[in-house]
């Protein structure tokens, strides 16, 4: 009887060591809460001598494993899927589950302010990707790089307003206009982006552009 008894405490002291590793938390949401990517629950057929329990662990980060039975397990899994609910609380973290994901508060949140949470964190989610994609569309517009002539009545303008010299050394030779903010960049040739510079001193700055 020891034996069998020793056989199987080491099988359950197995299934708790699995648990030892883990990932580093995500921290995509607000410190009050967050995603638990380490969280899981993991089936466990348990068997000793004549008797059979089918149970589960949840595990979660800062949370040891705790034993959940079949029936719990069932109903827990079902309500997940209309709103978070309460698996487990270790300390002063509750852990919850909702739509196959898992998360931990610390501030002893309802399911409301969890579901909250979430949902303010996904918009902002979504609104960044949406600002990504309009930049690389922008940047992907060939309107946005052609450089425009620049007309005879600017050209005047700069060059009376710049006193006919460049604007870094005041040379008079071979001057050029140069846009302050490049075309490529998304810089306009209105007057306010426009210089007068030699074409030393210009080569100079796209060198170091």
């Amino acid at each position: 009887m020891s034996s069998i008894s020793h056989h199987s405490w080491r099988g359950r002291t197995l299934k708790v060591e699995r648990f030892a590793k883990e990932r580093p938390a995500s921290t995509s949401l607000r410190t009050q809460l967050r995603r638990d990517v380490n969280a899981t629950f993991v089936f466990d057929p348990w068997q000793f001598l004549w008797r059979h329990d089918e149970r589960y662990w949840f595990h979660g980060t800062g949370c040891p494993p705790r034993v959940v039975s079949s029936d719990d397990y069932a109903r827990l899994r079902q309500v997940q899927e209309t709103g978070p609910v309460l698996v487990a609380m270790s300390g002063d973290r509750q852990y919850w589950w909702w739509n196959g994901q898992f998360f931990w508060d610390n501030g002893q949140y309802n399911s409301g302010d969890v579901r909250a949470f979430v949902l303010k964190n996904q918009r902002q989610n979504r609104q960044q990707v949406e600002q990504a994609r309009t930049s690389v569309a922008l940047d992907d517009d060939p309107a946005r790089h052609r450089r425009e002539a620049i007309s005879e009545d600017v050209r005047r303008f700069v060059f009376q307003r710049d006193g006919g010299q460049c604007q870094k050394c005041g040379s008079r030779e071979l001057l050029q206009f140069d846009h302050v903010i490049p075309v490529a960049l998304g810089g306009s040739s209105e007057p306010e982006n426009l210089q007068l510079l030699c074409a030393t001193c210009n080569r100079e700055k796209s060198d170091r552009l």
